[in-house]
Order: structure tokens, then C-alpha cells, then sequence
């Protein structure tokens, strides 16, 4: 019972350190001047977006890692146009044409492993539908910003 309490505190611990690792910066290196999102659709089968636009300025140069945001992990990029910068996210959508590798056989033993769907990582914070998390480096350690009040733009429709 003595070693059951212990790991149980061992387990709480370790959870809580975690929590405090991933505690949002207040005064991050750069200012967010504005952010938006729009839903594009249509162009070519299967090509659906979420496209998110968030402008920035920064004396010094920063290196962005991730947003995260509506439960997507998704790779940024930064472009500038018109001498202002901005920080650009796109998540594509499957159009439900996902294949999956399995392997059939007569055996049924033979088939151990197969899945019917994909395994996805779990999202690591709880936002809301208009906020975001950027991640970033400073110093060469990650740290991650919270972005809210992202304005929704017009769906856009490719035809």
C-alpha cells in the first residue's frame, strides 16, 4: 500500500511539472499585431484549408515553430509583403479519401496491427474555437505564446 501511495505522488508530480512547462509566455520577443483565419475550399478534389494570418513585428529576428490551433498541429512560415511581416499556417483536410495500410490475410493472426483509423497526437492545450498557441525559440529552448481574438474571415470558394 506504502509503494502505491508513492507512485500515485510520483504520477502527480511529474504532472504537474509538466503543466508548469508548458505555462504561456507574457512578454514574448514579438508583438502580435493582428491575426485572422479563412476556409477555403474546392479548386481540385480534395483541396480544403484552413489558412491562418497572423501579423507581427520584432526587433530581432525570431524563429517560429508551430501554431497550434482548432485541435491541428500545423508548420508555419514567414512571408512579408508590403514591408510587413506575418506568420503563415495552413492545415490541409483529407477529403475523406484516406487510405490506411493494412495487410489482409487469410490468417487472422497474420493481420495483428491493422488499425481502421489513423492514430493522431494528443492536442497538448484546450482553446477556444478563436485562439491559437504559437510555439517559438528563445535562447534555444521552446516556448509558446497564446493568441486570442483571432477574427474569422469569408469562406472562400475555388471553383
Amino acid at each position: 500500500m506504502k509503494i502505491m501511495k508513492l507512485f500515485s505522488l510520483l504520477v502527480l508530480t511529474i504532472s504537474f511539472t509538466q503543466c508548469a512547462s508548458m505555462q504561456f509566455e507574457k512578454t514574448p520577443p514579438f508583438t502580435i499585431k493582428g491575426a485572422s483565419y479563412v476556409n477555403i475550399t474546392g479548386g481540385m478534389p480534395g483541396n480544403n484549408s484552413t489558412d491562418v494570418k497572423i501579423a507581427f513585428s520584432s526587433p530581432k529576428k525570431v524563429v517560429f515553430e508551430k501554431l497550434y490551433f482548432m485541435n491541428k498541429i500545423i508548420d508555419v512560415t514567414i512571408e512579408t509583403k508590403e514591408n510587413s511581416k506575418y506568420i503563415i499556417g495552413r492545415h490541409y483536410y483529407s477529403s475523406g479519401n484516406t487510405k490506411y495500410d493494412l495487410q489482409l490475410h487469410d490468417d487472422p493472426k497474420k493481420e495483428y496491427g491493422n488499425t481502421t483509423k489513423k492514430t493522431e497526437k494528443k492536442f497538448p492545450f484546450e482553446l477556444k474555437e478563436n485562439e491559437a498557441v504559437l510555439s517559438y525559440k528563445e535562447t534555444g529552448k521552446t516556448k509558446y505564446f497564446k493568441i486570442e481574438n483571432i477574427k474569422k474571415g469569408k469562406d472562400v470558394i475555388m471553383q
